[in-house]
């Protein structure tokens, strides 16, 4: 094998207090890593991915650090490392661009252009966690990087058997509504429309109200925010939030809802998508400025947050009778 296997890593090296920090969140989600064959025109699933029947054929076909040609993008595995302490690997994936390509801007000068050689491009960088125990893959999202698709696709790239590819099927979790309305300050309410029907509805209750004003103008879809903007109150009307939630949860026209609230003024706004069940993890690195985020440290951290939430992922995908 080409690849480095690793120890146990010290984040705090990472923390060094004579460097210029900056504090970055990253989300990751979390999927079931899965082998699925064509039967009869019908995909079936085979079980999780072996990832070391996977990582052999990295190995045998020399993939590790080549660039690699996907449907609408290139793409390379930069490195793969085992923590046998935790039997877990972790991985780095980059999405390779070589066009609109950024430039390096200075104070008080014209920003100049970056060259780029033949055989060089612009990466970006996407981290994996997989236990091959489980099944379970730990998955960065990154809007700038690989989409989970195109991660499909490279996965099922390196596999390379006939009628065989490889999914990530998304871990879920019902959503705690009752968590979510125990808490207080909403800060910010969003909602999206979708297939709203012509006919104007009797109702007082909010969401009735906003979407009459779309059927008013006849609009079928749309997106509504609700704010606090600038003015000093620490929270919108919660009685009134609390009641929209519930009926929008309800009706089929809701496609999409999210809120942005805050327990007290020491923690952070947080962002809760009521669409959105998949379990997630948002690690807060601490990176030094003007440099990338450094693997060993990425490693670490994942591997804790993922040792954290592991039994509840099993259960999550273990059937019970």
């Amino acid at each position: 094998m080409v690849f480095l296997y690793g120890m146990c890593y010290n984040v705090e090296k990472c923390q060094i207090g004579e460097y210029d920090m900056a504090e970055r969140n990253i989300k990751f989600q979390y999927f079931g890593v899965v082998r699925q064959k064509k039967i009869k025109n019908v995909w079936k699933g085979q079980g999780k991915l072996d990832i070391n029947a996977w990582i052999d054929i990295v190995d045998k076909e020399n993939m590790l650090m080549s660039v690699i040609e996907l449907s609408d993008t290139k793409a390379q595995i930069e490195k793969i490392n085992f923590y046998g302490q935790d039997n877990v690997w972790i991985f780095r994936f980059l999405k390779l661009r070589e066009d609109n390509i950024p430039t390096i801007a200075k104070a008080d000068e014209e920003s100049e252009g970056i060259l780029l050689g033949d055989d060089e491009y612009i990466g970006e960088y996407l981290y994996m966690l997989y236990d091959n125990e489980t099944g379970i893959g730990m998955v960065q999202v990154n809007r700038f990087s690989l989409g989970l698709k195109r991660l499909e696709e490279l996965l099922t790239y390196v596999w390379g058997t006939e009628g065989e590819r490889i999914r990530l099927k998304a871990i879920s979790e019902e959503f705690d509504l009752a968590k979510v309305q125990r808490r207080r300050k909403y800060r910010v309410l969003e909602v999206d429309f979708a297939n709203l029907d012509a006919q104007l509805e009797d109702g007082h209750n909010s969401l009735t109200r906003i979407q009459n004003s779309f059927r008013t103008f006849h609009g079928v879809s749309g997106h509504v925010k609700i704010s606090l903007g600038r003015t000093k109150k620490d929270t919108l009307n919660i009685d009134e939030v609390n009641q929209f939630v519930n009926d929008a949860l309800e009706d089929n026209s809701v496609v999409g809802l999210k809120l942005k609230i805050k327990d007290d003024d020491n923690r952070p706004v947080e962002t809760i998508d009521l669409f959105d069940n998949i379990c997630n993890s948002i690690i807060k690195f601490n990176i030094v400025k003007k440099t990338v985020l450094d693997f060993g440290y990425a490693a670490r951290t994942m591997i804790r947050y993922y040792n954290d939430i592991k039994v509840h992922l099993v259960d999550l995908i273990t059937p019970h009778r």
